[in-house]
């Protein structure tokens, strides 16, 4: 039977983002032990986003909370040593990148605002292009040649409007649409999947070195990490989150840039879409999302047309505060659901249920609340106790997903 062990390292889900951009000044001057530090602990297993906010709110400290994790039964992860993080940072700094921390002034405002924001991001070319406006294209990779073309035709016209434009460097429209900001003189951003030591696809070998000489690569992930289909969808969320407003071109229904869209959505982003022709599949994502309330764009005036109103607001991607104090008000500091005074087996059983509804197709965590009727709080406890033991992790869109387990490792417990 699986145990949840009390102790400290239960905390809080209002220790969330919001509340930690609360908590620390910006931006932070780091000493260079100090970013060792929270390199480890954000490098550390089953550490993602969501629990190092936790431990950080908790434990205020990252080599306080790195301590207390490695005493609790409940960690099952590895911690990442000094030596590892001091390779990581060097190896940055050899190839002449940057390693940017999300408690540091040039960490971009935009991906601060997420619910979960990469903590560390590894650039290569010029960072101040991430505190620029940015415009995301996305789209298909088996694209169109007319998507092509309308992508050449207009992507040059938002050079007026002092745009970056961002994408992911895949085949096709990401392909397309960095290229046409390069040949027309536009800076532009490629988020990749992987860390910067690895180009995928390899056909875009060249095209990653004009973007690092003209533009910026970005990653959240170490440099060693060769590009995996999990961290795909993780790439798409700070794709949408550097930008104000994101362009689909060609979406099949089971498309990633439908994903782009949602995180887009999600983030409070404006989506716009290139429509298609019904009867060709690759747009068939697209124009649902049009019926949706999506804006329908013919060409880059319709973009250029959004961008005055999103000016006029100064900040239209975060939350207003009323809005920000409506999502907070259910953390109530005085109720953990794991506490000296709850009962064991009640907790125990909980979990198990929480454990049954997760597999490996991403579920959200707000239809476990419902499912489960148990509060935000006691909910998110609970998930990050299970991130931290390698059950679960965390899927892009406020989601998770189940993590394979060896046979007859857990008993009792069935994972989906």
């Amino acid at each position: 039977m699986l145990c949840f062990i009390m102790g400290e390292i239960f905390f809080m889900y209002s220790f969330m983002v919001y509340e930690s951009s609360k908590r620390f000044e910006f931006p932070v001057v780091l000493d260079a032990e100090k970013k060792l530090s929270y390199l480890r602990l954000a490098r550390s297993e089953n550490v993602g986003p969501i629990g190092f906010f936790h431990l950080m709110g908790r434990f205020k400290d990252p080599e306080h909370a790195l301590s207390r994790l490695k005493d609790q039964p409940i960690y099952k992860g590895r911690l990442c040593s000094m030596d590892e993080a001091k390779k990581e940072m060097d190896l940055h700094y050899s190839k002449g990148y940057h390693l940017v921390s999300y408690f540091e002034s040039e960490y971009p405002e935009y991906l601060r605002q997420l619910k979960d924001p990469p903590i560390f991001l590894s650039v290569c070319g010029n960072l101040e292009l991430l505190k620029s406006s940015c415009f995301a294209v996305v789209g298909a990779r088996n694209a169109s040649q007319s998507a092509c073309s309308w992508i050449k035709q207009n992507i040059p016209f938002l050079k007026s409007a002092n745009q970056t434009i961002t994408s992911g460097l895949a085949r096709g429209v990401d392909t397309w649409a960095h290229e046409s900001a390069l040949e027309s003189g536009m800076p532009t951003i490629a988020v990749i999947a992987g860390g910067l030591g690895h180009i995928y696809p390899s056909e875009n070998k060249e095209l990653y070195h004009r973007i690092s000489e003209q533009g910026v690569i970005v990653s959240e992930d170490p440099l060693h990490l060769p590009p995996q289909a999990q961290l795909f969808p993780k790439r798409n969320r700070i794709i949408s989150g550097l930008s104000w407003g994101v362009l689909i071109i060609e979406a099949s229904f089971k498309s990633g840039a439908l994903l782009s869209a949602k995180y887009a959505l999600d983030q409070n982003r404006c989506v716009f879409v290139l429509p298609g022709h019904p009867l060709d599949s690759r747009s068939h994502g697209g124009n649902k999302l049009i019926k949706e309330g999506a804006y329908l764009v013919e060409n880059a005036s319709d973009i250029k047309r959004e961008l005055p109103k999103i000016i006029s607001t100064h900040s239209p991607f975060f939350a207003k505060e009323d809005e920000e104090e409506e999502y907070c008000s259910s953390f109530n500091g005085s109720s953990l659901l794991f506490n000296k005074e709850n009962d064991q087996e009640s907790s125990e059983n909980v979990s198990k249920l929480l454990l049954e509804r997760i597999s490996m197709v991403p579920t959200c965590v707000e239809t476990l609340r419902k499912d489960l009727e148990i509060s935000s709080i006691a909910l998110q406890t609970m998930l990050v106790q299970l991130e931290l033991q390698g059950f679960i992790e965390r899927y892009p869109g406020n989601a998770v997903i189940a993590v394979p387990q060896e046979v007859g490792k857990y008993v009792e417990i069935d994972c989906g």
